[in-house]
């Protein structure tokens, strides 16, 4: 008699942070922010570059997922701040976040375009070629 032992898995892509930057004081991508973050992370396939906006009453976490020169998926998740009673707008007072809004934008809207190439001219070149494969 035979015993087989079959041992399922998930295999996870691991997701490498090449560069990240915050805080851009430039008036195209700041534009009335409380603060920013930006991270370009390769994928097994490709790159993404993650937005982080921070503004008084919600922040938005953006994903542009791309191969070399080619925008793949962009993604958006809007997430809203509960406030103490009286103390709106303070986010020292923040009683809790929530998801707000979730959306998958369109790849060949111009302001999406926009923004994907202005946040892509954040990363030197070195990094970004780790996103050709």
């Amino acid at each position: 008699m035979f015993l087989i032992w079959f041992v399922y898995g998930s295999v996870y892509s691991a997701e490498v942070v090449l560069q990240s930057v915050s805080n851009i004081d430039n008036d195209e991508i700041h534009n009335a922010h409380d603060g920013n973050s930006f991270k370009l992370i390769k994928l097994d396939q490709g790159c993404k570059i993650e937005s982080h906006f921070y503004l008084s009453d919600q922040n938005q976490l953006s994903h542009y997922t791309f191969m070399k020169k080619d925008l793949l998926k962009v993604t958006r998740k809007t997430f809203r701040y509960h406030y103490e009673k009286d103390f709106e707008g303070s986010l020292g007072h923040v009683t809790d976040i929530y998801l707000a809004s979730s959306t998958n934008l369109n790849i060949h809207d111009p302001d999406v375009k926009k923004d994907f190439n202005r946040y892509k001219a954040l990363f030197p070149n070195q990094y970004l070629k780790h996103c050709e494969h």
